[in-house]
């Protein structure tokens, strides 16, 4: 097991690892580069961090995912690039998130993300915050650090809160469905008294290994440790790495609004990294401003000085932080007043390098670098100026600059690069990207085929007697042909076709004779969880029902059946929800396998108060059992009838991509088709129906499921 106590280093009074002698001036401005000379501050194999965005960038009012240092994704109404309620100091622009409740449960208003960020080992991320006091309402999300397949990914550690407390919430995925909550959350309270001024949010974690006792996360606020775990199990499953942060983002049940701010946000998978205090001990530093290393070496450190909140001629002092947590020695400095940018970008990080594999000839190879801040880059077979050379990178203007060049087996390429900012300094001297292609190697990678219509899901329901079937095949030597049994498919890499799929044949409804509850015995086959069940004569004029009354979180009548593996089973019950304020008070949850407190693999919502709505999902059962649970939720009591468990036999589609190699890859769905569903027309309330990803709401028509 390994040792994370040495996590609470970083904020005591350290050993010192390194030990800051000088620097190459001791006065300087914001945007200069300098240099920390000294010992003991250990490797960085690449200074930069993996995303650096203050803001400066772009243009009042734009979208924060259109200009700037950072290509971000958002969800709503984009935040934007904004001059209000600024820090002082050197920073003149932030980002601001515009949160507007509008009674509607888990609304995503204002909020940026970054995926695919190779955080699954140590994770360190740092950004200034202005939260405001909160809207009346229920629930708030500001950020979190998560997995990003998909948007919210789990595992996922953000922070909520309503007015009166705060906490960060660790929640697991579910197995290695990384799309849906799992059981295990855990909360860390937090003080609520930090809003409506500027705070510097720091998480220092390890995730450690998956399924071991070896992880640690702690968050700070301002250098305060608000809590987390040591020698702690944080991943769960290899398929749902940490690779994306969110800020923003979340606003639920309201029908105010809420503005945040953001700035200097600074994202690594390393601890290391140069901070410049407000104090000469860095345990009593109460102002932290990150910089951004261009070079590592355990003799010295090269940076871009960000001044950030500290004014010009303010006193400061230097610190430089180990991979693991140590500190150095505070070295002081004096900002010197901003100058005139003479300073062109420094380059890093140009790939790629060595020998490359061919797997086809020509092959596309990405050539790319990086710079120290926002510039357009030029790249060109001769060593030639900026202005001269004759190619810009297709991907530039940011931090991050890429091209894809078609390169042929067995040759040998050399490309020169420069940059220029938006000061217009260019670069005198040329970075040079230098490779070599191997022979053509053989093909031995399927195609990936991908179904994406009618659903993207595994099983698709409907009425209809024909279906529309299509999706993507992709391989980097070429699709050859699609098929699919028995189906004329059109097209390679985007093909389709229209299926007729036979009505699907029911078994015995394994939840007979103890799902109609037409007895009070039936009541008894269940077991109750947290909750109290009793049998009920009639209900809302359905006669035999069972009633779940919620004693506490997961309340719950559940029962366990033993299933065909890999079997198709419809489950369905009808619910009534007692009129509240969230109406989501009855939920139908099945679990591969055992009960456990959480959301269960699928889960249906009645989302109508005082009404019998039909809950049906559909559900491929991984193992040999499924567990069925009656759910009451948000301490309130709901009403069961007419469980059934039924397997069903589907038609399945399985379409197979061959690429130029013959090599095979496929992807297969499962069509079931029933009668034409029609709406009762007594007390029975509507029909509707889910597919199989938890939460998500359909209604079954002649058209198939559409989601709601």
């Amino acid at each position: 097991m390994r040792l994370i106590s040495i996590l609470l280093l970083i904020f005591a009074s350290p050993a010192f690892a390194g030990t800051i002698t000088g620097v190459s001036d001791s006065t300087p401005s914001h945007g200069q580069s300098i240099t920390i000379s000294g010992s003991g501050f250990g490797s960085k194999s690449t200074a930069a961090p993996l995303l650096w965005d203050d803001f400066e960038s772009g243009s009042v009012g734009a979208s924060v995912a259109t200009s700037g240092k950072v290509a971000w994704s958002t969800d709503g109404t984009a935040p934007v690039f904004s001059t209000d309620n600024n820090r002082t100091g050197a920073s003149t622009k932030n980002a601001k998130a515009v949160l507007a409740g509008s009674g509607v449960d888990g609304n995503y208003h204002d909020c940026f993300s970054k995926s695919n960020l190779d955080l699954n080992g140590k994770a360190y991320v740092g950004f200034w915050a202005y939260f405001n006091s909160y809207a009346p309402g229920n629930q708030i999300k500001h950020w979190r650090i998560n997995n990003g397949g998909g948007g919210v990914g789990y595992p996922s550690y953000l922070y909520s809160r309503t007015d009166g407390w705060g906490r960060y919430q660790y929640t697991y995925p579910s197995g290695s469905d990384c799309g849906t909550a799992g059981s295990g959350s855990w909360y860390d309270s937090v003080s609520d008294n930090i809003f409506g001024q500027w705070i510097f949010i720091e998480l220092v974690a390890d995730f450690g290994t998956v399924g071991g006792s070896d992880g640690s996360i702690h968050i700070f606020v301002n250098g305060v440790d608000q809590g987390g775990k040591d020698n702690y199990t944080l991943l769960t499953s290899a398929s749902c790495p940490m690779n994306a942060v969110r800020f923003g983002e979340y606003i639920q049940d309201s029908t105010g609004t809420l503005t945040n701010y953001f700035d200097d946000i600074y994202v690594d998978n390393t601890w290391a990294r140069v901070i410049i205090g407000n104090a000469s001990s860095f345990s009593s530093c109460t102002q932290r401003e990150l910089q951004r290393a261009s070079a590592w070496a355990d003799g010295s450190v090269s940076i871009t000085v960000n001044r950030g909140g500290f004014s010009e001629s303010a006193s400061a002092y230097l610190y430089v932080v180990e991979d693991d947590g140590t500190v150095s020695n505070g070295y002081p400095i004096t900002f010197g007043e901003g100058g005139e940018d003479t300073t062109p970008p420094t380059i890093s990080d140009p790939s790629p390098s060595g020998t490359l594999e061919c797997p086809a000839d020509p092959s596309a190879v990405t050539i790319s670098i990086n710079t120290n801040e926002s510039a357009t880059c030029k790249y060109d077979t001769s060593d030639v100026a900026y202005d001269s050379m004759a190619n810009t990178f297709s991907t530039t203007g940011r931090v991050s600059h890429s091209q894809s060049i078609s390169s042929a087996c067995s040759g040998s390429y050399t490309f020169y690069t420069r940059c220029s900012d938006s000061a217009g300094n260019k670069n005198a001297s040329s970075t040079t990207i230098s490779y070599t292609m191997g022979a053509e190697s053989a093909d031995t990678t399927d195609p990936v085929v991908t179904i994406s219509a009618p659903t993207a899901d595994e099983i698709y329901a409907t009425t209809s007697s024909t279906v529309d079937i299509s999706g993507t095949a992709s391989d980097a030597g070429g699709i050859a042909s699609v098929t699919c049994p028995g189906e004329s498919v059109s097209g390679t890499e985007s093909w389709s076709f229209t299926a007729t799929p036979a009505l699907s044949v029911y078994g015995t409804d394994l939840s007979s004779p103890y799902g109609d509850f037409d007895e009070s015995a039936d009541v008894s086959q269940w077991t109750a969880n947290a909750a109290t069940l009793s049998h009920q004569t009639t209900y809302g004029g359905r006669s035999g029902v069972i009633q779940v009354a919620d004693n506490g979180t997961w309340s719950a009548a559940y029962r366990t059946f033993t299933v065909d593996q890999d079997g198709y089973y419809r489950v369905s019950a009808y619910a009534y929800a007692e009129d509240n304020p969230d109406t989501l008070n009855a939920i139908l949850r099945i679990f591969q396998g055992a009960y456990a407190d959480s959301w269960g693999d699928v889960y249906v919502l009645n989302d109508v108060a005082d009404e019998w709505v039909q809950l049906i999902a559909y559900v491929r059962a991984t193992g040999t059992s499924l567990t069925v649970a009656l759910h009451s939720d948000e301490a309130y009591t709901a009403w069961f009838d007419d469980v059934k468990v039924e397997e069903v036999t589907p038609t399945i589609y399985t379409v197979t991509a061959e690429d130029n190699a013959a090599n095979t890859g496929s992807d297969s769905i499962a069509v079931i088709r029933n009668d034409p569903v029609e709406a009762p027309t007594t007390s029975g309330g509507r029909a509707t129906a889910v597919i199989t990803t938890g939460g998500m709401r359909a209604v079954e028509s002649a058209g198939g499921m559409t989601i709601k």
